[in-house]
């Protein structure tokens, strides 16, 4: 017949073994937690202190604009247009993905918004400059699409 110190240790196993599942539930969920603050801090923070906006005001000035287009170099220009300030080439990644865009179906999303953003830099729409840390900075600088720009590049087009 168990003794009152062989109940009570039959009863405190039992209370830890319902509790570990209990531990194990609440370390995945503030695991959880702590990457949704730090995703969270990364948009609402701006990188330094001359910066207006934040990527989170970034991101709600682009999807209250209409948000982005099936086209990756419009939705980029869209990105640059509500931003109000210069972007690096991963912020605008970051803004596209979380404005909806699907950014994750190009093999290196990164590389391919350098690309247009350097494209459009060519193209007149875009100025680049340098950050402090000597990352390229892209600020879009058209402030309306021009019939005769467009008319100049359609020309441009049909000559080729």
């Amino acid at each position: 017949m168990p003794n009152a110190f062989d109940r009570e240790l039959l009863h405190v196993r039992q209370q830890l073994a319902a509790l570990l599942p209990e531990r194990a539930q609440l370390e995945a969920k503030i695991a959880w937690l702590q990457s949704e603050a730090a995703r969270l801090e990364h948009l609402t923070t701006s990188a330094s202190d001359s910066e207006r906006d934040s990527l989170a005001d970034i991101i709600t000035a682009v999807i209250e604009r209409g948000g982005v287009t099936a086209g990756f170099t419009d939705s980029c220009r869209r990105v640059l247009q509500a931003a109000g300030r210069p972007l690096r080439a991963n912020e605008v990644v970051t803004v596209l993905h979380h404005s909806g865009f699907s950014i994750h179906r190009y093999v290196d999303p990164l590389s391919t918004t350098t690309t247009v953003l350097y494209r459009l830099s060519g193209r007149g729409e875009v100025h680049v400059s340098k950050s402090n840390e000597g990352w390229p900075l892209f600020a879009w600088i058209r402030t309306e699409n021009k019939p005769s720009d467009r008319a100049g590049r359609a020309r441009k087009s049909a000559r080729r």
